[in-house]
C-alpha cells in the first residue's frame, strides 16, 4: 500500500519537489517557487487527492486510501523548519476532523 501511495505521490508533483517518507502512514513533501504558474499549494493538494481516489489492490483486495493533507507555508527563506513541520502537522489534524476539508493550509 505505501509503495503505490508514494508512487501515486510521485507522479502528481513536479521533479524538482521534495518527498519523503517520516515513518507509519505520513509523508512530507516540500515545494519550492510557490510563484511559478501552477504551483498553488491548494492545487497541488488536489492533483495528490485525485492520484489517490482509485482503489489500490493488494493481494486481490480492493482498498481505499483517503489522505488527509496539512500544508504549511512560508514565504521567503524557510528561518525555522520545525516550526513550519509543527504548522503542517497541524494543518494535517485540522484536515482530518474537517468532515469537508481533505487538506488544510496554514501560512506561517
Amino acid at each position: 500500500m505505501l509503495c503505490e501511495f508514494a508512487h501515486r505521490l510521485r507522479g502528481s508533483l513536479r521533479r524538482s519537489d521534495f518527498i519523503a517518507r517520516l515513518g507509519g502512514d505520513e509523508f512530507v513533501v516540500l515545494l519550492d517557487r510557490l510563484t511559478q504558474p501552477g504551483v498553488d499549494p491548494a492545487v497541488v493538494a488536489r492533483k495528490v487527492l485525485s492520484a489517490m481516489e482509485p482503489d489500490v489492490y493488494v493481494d486481490g483486495h480492493a482498498l481505499q486510501v483517503s489522505p488527509s493533507i496539512g500544508i504549511a507555508v512560508q514565504r521567503g527563506p524557510v528561518r525555522n523548519a520545525g516550526r513550519l513541520m509543527q504548522a503542517a502537522d497541524e494543518a494535517m489534524y485540522a484536515a482530518k476532523r474537517s468532515a469537508e476539508m481533505r487538506f488544510t493550509v496554514l501560512e506561517c
